[in-house]
């Protein structure tokens, strides 16, 4: 019996070493599929940076907008208080210079409308038709500005209308665009936050992943050395 036993003893040791084969290759594919979730989970940052860049823009944009906004509608408060107390031969002049001042800071525009279009991956909240009446009158003023910029148009009640009614257009549309990015923002805060939970779950699933890999690991380790001790294998004394 014991000679008998011997001999089946290598038969057991090849069915040992298929089937450690077998939890190695297992492993080996299990490792393959958690380093699938750690790429899904790569690619998610890299839409997190992404989303980050959006922001840097975004509160550039918003920053320089909240200024001119704030900059002029003070400005134009004061302008107007100063109106009554000057005289009457001048102050539509001097109160149209001063709002024609104001129009050459909106140079932040040509920026602006470039890079919205370009930098915000979600254009659900650009308002076509708000922008393209925006950008034309901007353009309307950029080109009157070149024109008279050397001259006196204030003079002329035709160019003091024109001022007075662009500089409306350009400020209440500067407080449109803040209001459009709020909400810009708003959404970037809600995409960034299902992306992390996103990260959360597939962290969770490559980690049992990982886990049972760990565990395969260990029995396989078990299985060898059981395998050595029934086969004599590292004994050093040899029959």
């Amino acid at each position: 019996m014991k000679i008998k036993s011997r001999r089946n003893l290598p038969v057991r040791f090849t069915f040992l070493i298929r089937i450690f084969l077998v939890f190695i290759i297992s492993s080996a594919l299990l490792s393959i599929y958690g380093l699938n979730f750690e790429k899904k989970i790569s690619n998610i940052y890299e839409e997190i940076d992404e989303i980050n860049l959006e922001k840097r823009y975004l509160n550039r944009h918003k920053q320089m907008l909240s200024n001119f906004y704030a900059n002029s509608t003070a400005q134009m408060l004061q302008y107007k208080d100063s109106y009554l107390l000057e005289n009457k031969d001048i102050r539509e002049i001097n109160f149209c210079i001063k709002q024609w001042d104001i129009l050459r800071t909106t140079t932040f525009y040509d920026v602006f409308f470039e890079d919205y279009v370009r930098v915000y991956s979600n254009q659900s909240f650009y308002d076509q038709v708000l922008f393209s009446k925006i950008e034309e009158d901007y353009k309307t003023f950029s080109k009157w500005n070149k024109i008279y910029r050397k001259e006196k148009p204030c003079t002329k009640e035709v160019h003091r209308k024109f001022v007075d009614n662009h500089i409306k257009y350009l400020v209440n549309g500067s407080y449109k665009f803040i209001f459009n990015l709020d909400r810009v923002l708003n959404d970037l805060f809600q995409r960034e936050e299902i992306l992390y939970a996103k990260i959360t779950t597939l962290s969770k699933k490559s980690s049992n992943i990982y886990l049972i890999t760990f565990f395969i690991l260990i029995l396989t380790t078990t299985i060898i050395i059981i395998a050595d001790v029934v086969t004599n294998r590292g004994n050093k004394k040899k029959s």
